[in-house]
């Protein structure tokens, strides 16, 4: 057989190189347009899950994999779809919560010179789902929207939702919290901010009860549940600030209904909501009142935080 030589041009380092050069190119090309996305999608989901959720790397991977197109999925995506791995991973069942939940301890010990403290539970604060959201291991007896009204009360706000979340998950509700923040220099206006919060949740779900709540008040007694009932529900049935001399808890007057009210969607819109006349502080919860006379309201205990 016949040794042939190669053509002298391939051994010369000018095409060698130019060779070398089209091998990294073509291969940059590669991993740009196929690999590289492929990976940062991943990093982009796992970044975004993990800052949201407080997930593991291991659970992460487990949530996103198989899912169609990551880079597509917005926040509300990310949150339904790790709801919906959280209640797979806690086994949910299909029967219906009990009327009176099992985990509640009645009346709640809450130190007025320790208060975050008092009423922050990191696991409650662990199984919430971005955009404020719990639903319980079983078939929750209500959708609850819980409305907070809010202008530059930061403390408190904090106070409250930490404390709402230790209490309702042990209450068994599907909750959601919603605060609804009005834009600055406008005066402040309790009832418009409450209107537009029972829109803003019908918008984003199916909830069944609405709870208007003020940001500097507590629940004393986790045994009083957030439900609505047949008729209007007054969740305030004293209040530290106007405690009197045999009594912790007061109200300033015998018609008081401000503070929490719990109202289901039919209610809200007998009573045509609140005013939205009255900016400033108060008015709106009595003209309110008004216009749920013939009711009977229905009463929990909370306390100020003042």
């Amino acid at each position: 057989m016949e040794l042939k030589h190669w053509p002298k041009y391939l051994l010369n380092s000018k095409s060698i190189f130019t060779a070398f050069v089209l091998v990294i190119y073509t291969s940059s090309i590669i991993f740009v347009g196929v690999i590289w996305p492929s990976v940062n999608e991943s990093r982009s989901v796992e970044e975004r899950l993990s800052r949201l959720f407080r997930y593991e790397r291991e659970q992460l991977y487990s949530i996103y994999r198989g899912t169609r197109t990551l880079r597509d999925l917005n926040m509300d995506d990310l949150s339904n779809l790790v709801a919906e791995r959280k209640a797979d991973g806690h086994h949910i069942s299909f029967k219906p919560c009990p009327e009176t939940p099992p985990g509640l301890v009645g009346k709640l010990n809450i130190s007025i010179h320790n208060i975050t403290e008092s009423v922050t539970n990191q696991d409650s604060l662990r199984r919430v789902v971005y955009g404020g959201r719990f639903k319980p291991d079983c078939i929750a007896r209500e959708r609850t929207a819980i409305i907070i009204p809010y202008r530059d009360r930061a403390e408190h706000l904090d106070i409250l939702t930490r404390h709402l979340h230790n209490i309702l998950q042990r209450q068994q509700l599907e909750y959601r919290i919603f605060v609804i923040e009005i834009a600055l220099p406008t005066q402040f206006n309790r009832g418009i901010l409450a209107n537009i919060g029972v829109v803003i949740a019908k918008e984003s779900g199916n909830f069944s009860c609405f709870i208007i709540h003020d940001v500097d008040l507590l629940m004393m007694n986790d045994a009083n549940l957030y439900r609505c009932g047949s008729q209007p529900r007054h969740l305030v049935t004293g209040n530290t600030k106007y405690g009197t001399k045999d009594n912790t808890y007061g109200l300033p007057y015998e018609a008081y209904m401000s503070g929490v009210i719990a109202l289901t969607d039919n209610q809200y819109r007998e009573a045509n909501g609140f005013s939205n006349v009255y900016f400033g502080w108060g008015g709106e919860d009595d003209d309110f009142s008004v216009s749920n006379s013939k009711n009977t309201w229905e009463s929990l205990l909370l306390c100020s935080l003042h």
